[in-house]
């Protein structure tokens, strides 16, 4: 994921870890990512993947990156929520105390897409879909 180096710089509360799902760009998926009934296409029956979770001692925050401006980034919001409802009842049944959140917003910047290093990724959040992580490439002007 391309925001994950980006986002240490805007870490709340001055820490914590990433966590990242890179399916979608050829890369690795982290477990930690799986949301039991977090799925976009079965809310409450599928297993779902969040793209960015960000886990401090008190909360986990949740993003989903979405190409700017099309349906993916206005249903993002609802898909977000959706990841944060099923990722606290998980957090819950675990024992884990924290809250899910969803994310928030960080100032917009430029980083290199983790599949293709030559590339780089504008990105900004969603103004439209709060926890979405809006994103724009060199090729998509």
């Amino acid at each position: 994921m391309f925001v994950a180096t980006y986002l240490a710089a805007f870490q709340p509360m001055g820490g914590g870890s990433v966590s990242m799902d890179l399916s979608a760009s050829g890369g690795p998926r982290d477990d930690r990512n799986t949301i039991a009934g977090g799925s976009s296409k079965k809310p409450g029956k599928g297993v779902g993947y969040a793209d960015l979770l960000y886990w401090t001692d008190d909360a986990v925050y949740v993003w989903d990156a979405k190409h700017a401006g099309g349906d993916a980034e206005r249903k993002g919001k609802k898909e977000v929520e959706n990841k944060v409802k099923y990722l606290q009842e998980q957090l819950k049944a675990s024992g884990d105390k924290r809250v899910a959140k969803v994310g928030f917003d960080f100032p917009p910047g430029v980083v290199p897409n983790y599949a293709k290093p030559n590339e780089m990724v504008k990105i900004w959040p969603s103004q439209i879909s709060p926890g979405v992580i809006a994103y724009d490439t060199d090729g998509d002007e």
